[in-house]
């Protein structure tokens, strides 16, 4: 049974980072960061129309983050690496962390240290969320106005607050 449980681990049947990474990159090509929104439709609200790419965009940023963080987590793990391990957890270096221009989170001890440039950390999956956040919260207010948010912003905290622990 341990050799089949190993084994299935091993197989890595799930898309890749660079999977995501190439649909956020194909999502952004009919989107840019600058227009944020579409020209007001002719509605009685005379709302602006949040681009329909904007939340994809957002969900294929975190999901490729948190499969590159998964990789990088299992490695160090089974390695037994309690330096890649504190510097995934945002927690190395005075708990402090920015986020690089590169994609990825990086804290500012290890920034001069090049194997800790490709790993994201925690504190910067959490500002992609909570772009996903606004996105959706934009989107949601759109089409459905205030009626419902509170049970998505739930589930939405949650995710947060497990990340912070």
């Amino acid at each position: 049974m341990n050799f089949f449980c190993s084994a299935l681990l091993q197989i890595n049947p799930w898309p890749t980072v660079e999977y995501y990474k190439s649909l956020a990159e194909d999502f952004s090509r009919f989107y840019s960061g600058d227009e944020m929104l579409l020209p007001p439709v002719e509605t009685e609200f005379q709302a602006p129309l949040p681009h329909p790419l904007r939340r994809a965009i957002a969900i294929a940023r975190v999901i490729s983050t948190k499969v590159a963080m998964l990789e990088e987590l299992r490695m160090a793990y089974n390695l037994r690496d309690r330096e890649v391990l504190e510097h995934i957890s945002g927690r190395k270096a005075g708990k402090s962390s920015s986020s690089g221009r590169n994609g990825v989170g990086i804290s500012s001890k290890s920034s001069t240290d090049p194997r800790y440039n490709k790993i994201p950390t925690i504190p910067f999956l959490r500002e992609l969320i909570q772009e996903l956040v606004d996105a959706h919260r934009l989107e949601w207010f759109y089409h459905y106005k205030p009626f419902g948010w509170e049970h998505i912003e739930a589930r939405y905290g949650t995710l947060d607050a497990r990340l912070g622990k």
